[in-house]
């Protein structure tokens, strides 16, 4: 296939980003659509296609220049007459060249040649450039510019990249992150029976059993022809999951609203405090002197020593830091520092941080609640082949107890699935919302 010349490459060339082109009219290429660009990497190696993406476009005419003011309007061209001294130019970013021995995308090293002729791409080179294995990868939609007909080009991620690596979505507000994070979800899900726990700060993952029924969004209606065959099969899939008390979980803190939004459809959390470290706890009372820190040690290790019951209910650690505390100070297994810690304020400010924190987080063991919540249960251990979505609903709680239920648990999932002798299944984890639970700026 012959391919159109949008325009020529101008100026430096030598950095990958904010390539110059002068267009060759204003309609000879848009914002966001993908060029190539010929170019030889070494002189024993052919000429290969560089895909590169219009990132922005300037467009001036020197008749209709802001210096001239109110004398713009009184402009008047005799009939006939062409407008001259227009400029177009583009921005346009590398995306990079296949390695002719290796099948890699990699950045050009080479400075591209000023003056080379930028062109159109087609959907066989497009769909050459993002080769992908549909066994097993996930559709997460189509690319811009060729996301229908004949030429339309589908963007798979790969499954094994996506679940063992770390990653992250990001986007303006309303341009579509959520809805891009759903589609991985229902495909990892429904399609590939795996285990996903989404952190959702806003409950906005929850409405998928709000009232204690599945809901379905009304993408399942589509034109897309992949779409239209996977849609339905990921339904069917996920409702049947659901029967087999899998697909989606929902577990939240333990308040009222939250029972009438499910209709008791959700798991209450059940955090055995008992069982994180001294470091872990450390992390959700930020600020802690050292006395406080001597304190709360304390006051566990004796809570552990004198219940030796498991689960343990976490009234009885705010006993021993209130009104219990002479029961602390007459053990005989203090030192020195511990013992001056406990006759000063420092267990006072400590039982009065603590308390905040499980007021506000309202997910920890006591013996009111049936049981503890139970991580294998939650998350499936590799035997079970049951996919699941499991949401931990956060709406309407403080910033400080999202976090605290957030790495808490997180902890929690991370050593069950550590473990040497009885891991989980694995788990693909999404925090809604990130800078929630790791900001720019401060500690959290």
């Amino acid at each position: 296939m012959k391919h159109q010349v949008l325009g020529t490459l101008v100026g430096n060339t030598g950095e990958p980003h904010n390539l110059q082109m002068v267009l060759n009219s204003s309609f000879s290429g848009r914002r966001g659509e993908f060029v190539r660009i010929r170019h030889q990497e070494r002189k024993d190696e052919p000429v290969t296609s560089v895909l590169g993406r219009i990132v922005s476009i300037q467009r001036s005419n020197m008749l209709f220049n802001s210096g001239f003011g109110n004398s713009v309007s009184e402009l008047e061209l005799l009939p006939g007459a062409e407008v001259t001294g227009e400029h177009v130019y583009a921005t346009v970013d590398l995306v990079g060249y296949k390695d002719p021995t290796t099948n890699q995308i990699k950045i050009p090293r080479r400075p591209l040649d000023p003056g080379a002729k930028v062109e159109t791409v087609d959907y066989q080179f497009l769909s050459d450039f993002y080769e992908f294995n549909e066994q097993n990868s996930l559709h997460i939609g189509n690319l811009v510019g060729y996301e229908n007909g004949d030429n339309t080009v589908p963007v798979y991620l790969d499954v094994n990249k996506l679940v063992t690596e770390h990653m992250a979505i990001l986007a303006m507000t309303g341009s579509g992150k959520s809805y891009t994070v759903g589609r991985v979800i229902e495909r990892l899900v429904a399609l590939n029976n795996g285990t996903v726990v989404v952190f959702d700060p806003h409950g906005e993952y929850g409405r998928a059993l709000q009232g204690g029924n599945l809901q379905f969004g009304n993408h399942f209606d589509t034109e897309d022809e992949r779409d239209a065959k996977s849609l339905p099969e990921i339904k069917l899939m996920i409702e049947k999951l659901q029967g087999a008390d899998a697909g989606i979980q929902i577990y939240t803190p333990q308040i009222d609203t939250f029972r009438q939004k499910y209709a008791n459809k959700n798991k209450a959390l059940a955090l055995q405090f008992d069982k994180f470290e001294m470091d872990d706890i450390s992390e959700i009372l930020p600020g802690l002197t050292e006395p406080q820190q001597r304190v709360l040690d304390v006051a566990i290790r004796y809570w552990r020593t004198v219940d030796t019951v498991e689960p343990r209910d976490i009234n009885n650690l705010r006993h021993f830091l209130g009104d219990g505390i002479e029961e602390l100070k007459n053990w005989d297994d203090l030192s020195s520092a511990e013992a001056q810690a406990l006759n000063g304020r420092s267990a006072a400010v400590a039982s009065m941080k603590l308390s905040r924190v499980l007021n506000e987080a309202q997910s920890f063991y006591s013996s009111e609640l049936a049981g503890p919540t139970d991580i294998y249960e939650m998350i499936g251990r590799p035997s079970d082949k049951k996919g699941r979505l499991v949401v931990i609903d956060l709406q309407g709680l403080s910033d400080t107890a999202k976090q605290v239920i957030c790495g808490l648990l997180s902890s929690e999932i991370l050593r069950a699935a550590s473990s040497k002798t009885d891991k989980t299944r694995p788990a693909f984890l999404v925090y809604e919302e990130g800078h929630n639970f790791a900001p720019a700026g401060g500690k959290a």
